[in-house]
């Protein structure tokens, strides 16, 4: 009584993740440099970009355009940007960068 049935996703979709070469070096530098201030921070933050690419393999569209076909999405606590662009069933990440970044630095990878 009271009880209702276990609820089911339907058409649940997971996007295909692709990090493009350039994007996994801004990762590695972004992690090194807050490991550099403090042990642990690099840890916590490859932590908070791993969550936000798990919501856009999930929900790709639901983040603002910034161009006619590239998307942005920020990691929780971080002043980075993540820009990707869906390409079928697929996400690619272009550029993973500090917000005060000069924009032209991910234009560039489009």
């Amino acid at each position: 009584m009271g009880r209702r049935p276990p609820t089911t996703r339907v058409g649940h979709v997971t996007f295909d993740l692709i990090i493009d070469p350039e994007a996994e070096s801004d990762l590695a530098r972004a992690r090194d440099w807050y490991d550099d201030q403090d042990p642990g921070v690099g840890r916590r933050f490859a932590q908070a970009v791993d969550a936000a690419f798990q919501k856009i393999k999930t929900s790709p569209h639901l983040y603002p355009l910034v161009t006619e076909d590239v998307r942005f999405v920020m990691p929780r606590k971080f002043p980075y940007v993540a820009y990707y662009r869906v390409e079928g069933d697929k996400v690619a990440v272009l550029a993973v960068v500090h917000q005060r970044q000069d924009p032209a630095v991910w234009k560039r990878r489009m």
